[in-house]
């Protein structure tokens, strides 16, 4: 579990998000989403949030994938916030009862250039070695 000072990644966008609410079109289901999951951090009802399981995924994929082509070739992956924000939604929430993880399947829809391909293929990685 984490410390009760420390912030998730889901908390730091969901900051991001109201600060920058002006400036970055965030969707409405996704500003929703996000709330929701934020809320559920600290109510504790049916689930409970695995900080080191969300921080494994994420420290895999910035420590052990790496771009292979164009100009990050041979650099470790650099996630961004709203990428460890959903790794941690996906990976971070588990059932109180079967300690079973929430989400299993996710959907994912951003734009070209958004790194779409690097991230579900570090998923998968992910998924086959831990």
């Amino acid at each position: 579990m984490q410390a009760n000072n420390e912030k998730t990644n889901l908390e730091l966008y969901y900051e991001w998000i109201n600060k920058n609410s002006n400036k970055n079109k965030v969707g409405i289901k996704i500003k929703k989403i996000v709330s929701t999951l934020v809320k559920e951090l600290k109510s504790n009802k049916d689930y409970y949030f695995n900080h080191k399981e969300a921080n494994k995924t994420i420290s895999f994929i910035e420590k052990s994938c790496f771009h292979t082509t164009g100009e990050y070739n041979k650099q470790n992956f650099k996630l961004e916030l709203w990428q460890k924000a959903f790794l941690e939604a996906l990976y971070g929430f588990y059932d109180k009862k079967t300690n079973l993880r929430r989400f299993k399947e996710a959907l994912l829809i951003v734009g070209r250039g958004n790194e779409k391909t690097a991230l579900a293929s570090a998923i998968a990685l992910k998924s086959l070695i831990l």
